[in-house]
């Protein structure tokens, strides 16, 4: 068996460290955004688990922050506002391990589960948005 280097793809094991070194305080959420930065951003054509993607892109977000102040905006990067809280953190953890272990238990039942949230979740956005155009007045003369 081949020894994984630094360059290779990140594995489930990989993901949990990190996300356990930043819920433990070893590694901030900067260190850890720019670590699946490297995947997300650069390198997500290797990556092929669908778990490890949705871990990294969990990593990935942890560092967001408010950038306005009617905390509408947001952005990578420390700041004094954050968008996910520590137990938000940790709970995601759980939630993301909860589904590695549903994934290996039936692959084609946990995707199906999954398209048809993805589905619902679009279709509730785009009926807010909706609903949201509606209530905007008309602007005169047009």
């Amino acid at each position: 068996m081949n020894a994984r280097t630094a360059d290779d793809p990140p594995t489930r094991a990989d993901v949990e460290r990190r996300w356990r070194d930043l819920t433990a305080g070893k590694a901030s959420r900067e260190d850890v955004h720019e670590w699946a930065a490297t995947w997300v951003e650069h390198r997500d054509d290797e990556i092929t688990d669908p778990l490890v993607r949705t871990g990294l892109l969990h990593l990935h977000g942890f560092d967001m922050c408010y950038v306005d102040e009617d905390r509408r905006r947001v952005g990578h990067g420390p700041g004094a506002s954050r968008v996910h809280s520590d137990r938000h953190i940790a709970s995601t953890l759980e939630r993301w391990l909860a589904d590695c272990s549903d994934h290996d238990a039936d692959p084609i039942a946990f995707m199906t589960a999954a398209r048809t949230r993805a589905r619902a979740a679009a279709e509730a956005e785009a009926s807010r948005r909706r609903r949201r155009r509606a209530e905007i007045p008309p602007i005169a003369g047009s």
